[in-house]
């Protein structure tokens, strides 16, 4: 995200709401009443700190989404983060791509583990470092939801540190909850940027047979519940509403019926754009259209893939970046959508076999980078050929592959037809 802009105008946005702190509370998220390190002062800071404001020289609101995949930490990538002073750096893994993600307003993330602390392990029950996040915020993340099948694989501890290392590491974040009255707090979360205030929701279709440990709440997958949150984003004023979704079958290429349903009821509900993890590889995107329910349509992607991992499986060691560029004309204006994408090669080793786990930024027509060492060219190739024939879009421009827009429809030409 673009970091240290428009304070004055956020000031005026937000000078009205601190004076209501209940307001203040079901707007913004990490008012908790827990902890004395995530008190209120501290988030007046941070959105001073990371929010940027409405365009002034024109009267079109922009608003760019950066949002990346699974970001999973296995047992060789936590050894190869590991330092001589016995702390350990992960910063090397997002230097490539920190450029483009720091170009984004808003960049999100999916956590597919928790910062339960110490003994940190991989799979199945993976707890990171702290470092990670740390490395996340340099490299340009602002969010991070933490609904996934992990996020409860350190129990009560692990729930409640991942919660509060994000806060203090300045990350907004949604997905998993400290008790009911956090959840009210923080879902939706609610960002106002650019002059588009945006919504995001995060569900997990289920925690691997770990019960949540009470009060802690995991966001799963229940359409009462998505309804009535969906509802309350659209009542606090969001323009445009996000959901984040952890479903599917692992290394499926190709939806099942369960998401095309799921996605077809967040459709109707009004939700703007679906994107979905947790098949670790990438799954096809469409565009559901408008129909008598919702007048928009709804942009879905099933599956970004893997962001980074140690998994070994040639369809796994990528995924996509995604952008979704929000554009509104003038004020009032229904939001267009603008999709775009572009790919990550996860490499795993240097040149003399030293393991390291770096991600290059590629297109799929691009000879292999050239930073790539030898020994992984032909894993890359196999990569580069089996999603060349996904369906997202035919249309290539500069760094990001184009997908066509969504425009707002008329509601009297769908209900015709």
């Amino acid at each position: 995200m673009h970091r240290n802009k428009y304070l004055q105008t956020l000031f005026l946005f937000l000078a009205p709401i601190w004076s209501f702190p209940t307001i203040a509370q079901n707007v913004y998220p990490f008012s908790f009443h827990t902890s004395d390190s995530l008190a209120l002062p501290a988030l007046k800071e941070l959105l001073f700190e990371k929010l940027p404001h409405a365009t002034k020289h024109s009267s079109e609101e922009v608003l760019e989404l950066l949002i990346a995949g699974d970001i999973m930490t296995h047992g060789p990538q936590i050894k190869a983060a590991l330092r001589e002073d016995s702390t350990y750096s992960f910063d090397e893994c997002f230097s490539l791509v920190s450029p483009i993600i720091n170009k984004a307003d808003i960049a999100i993330g999916n956590l597919e583990t928790t910062l339960g602390g110490k003994p940190y392990k991989g799979y199945p029950q993976f707890s990171s470092p702290d470092e990670l996040v740390n490395a996340l915020v340099k490299a340009g993340f602002d969010v991070l939801t933490t609904a996934n099948n992990h996020a409860a694989d350190t129990y009560r501890k692990g729930i409640r540190r991942t919660i509060e290392e994000l806060t203090k590491q300045k990350v907004f974040t949604t997905g998993t909850f400290l008790d009911k009255t956090d959840r009210e707090n923080r879902a939706p979360l609610i960002l106002p940027g650019n002059g588009i205030k945006i919504a995001i929701l995060a569900y997990t279709y289920g925690t691997n047979g770990i019960a949540v440990p009470p009060p802690a709440e995991v966001a799963l997958i229940d359409t009462a519940v998505i309804r009535k949150e969906v509802k309350k984003a659209q009542n606090m004023g969001a323009d445009y509403i996000l959901t984040m979704i952890h479903w599917g079958i692992e290394y499926a290429t190709e939806p099942g019926r369960a998401q095309i349903e799921t996605a077809q009821f967040l459709h109707d509900i009004g939700v703007d754009a679906v994107i979905g993890s947790h098949p670790h590889v990438v799954q096809r995107s469409e565009i559901i259209p408008a129909n008598v329910h919702n007048r928009k349509q709804t942009f879905v992607l099933y599956s970004l893939g893997n962001f980074i991992s140690n998994q070994k499986d040639t369809p796994s060691r990528g995924g996509l970046m995604l952008k979704l560029r929000l554009v509104r004309p003038y004020k009032k204006a229904p939001i267009r959508t603008e999709p775009s994408y572009q790919y990550v090669w996860v490499n795993k080793e240097d040149n003399t076999g030293k393991a390291h786990y770096k991600l290059f930024p590629i297109k799929l027509n691009d000879n292999p980078p050239k930073d790539l060492p030898l020994h992984d060219y032909t894993a890359f190739s196999n990569f580069q050929k089996r999603y060349q024939n996904i369906h997202l879009t035919e249309k290539a421009t500069n760094t990001f592959v184009i997908i066509p827009p969504l425009h707002p429809v008329d509601l009297q030409e769908v209900i015709k037809n």
